[in-house]
């Protein structure tokens, strides 16, 4: 995948590192070429009971 201005597209997970923590540092996975991959990653961080989004490299990570 590639961006308009011809860069590929990365992806990352940014998720809160400790459990049930409101607010506070947020700490982000490196940067990888495979969505699936690293949806997958936010998905089981998710089932661990942390929160996690994942973020592209043309937008800031939403973090709910």
């Amino acid at each position: 995948m590639v961006s308009e201005d011809g860069r590929p597209v990365l992806w990352r997970v940014v998720y809160n590192g400790q459990r049930n923590r409101a607010g506070g540092a947020w700490d982000a996975g490196p940067w990888h070429p495979n969505r699936e991959r690293v949806e997958h990653f936010a998905a089981w961080l998710r089932s661990m009971g942390h929160r996690a989004e994942v973020q592209h490299n043309g937008t800031a990570a939403t973090r709910s």
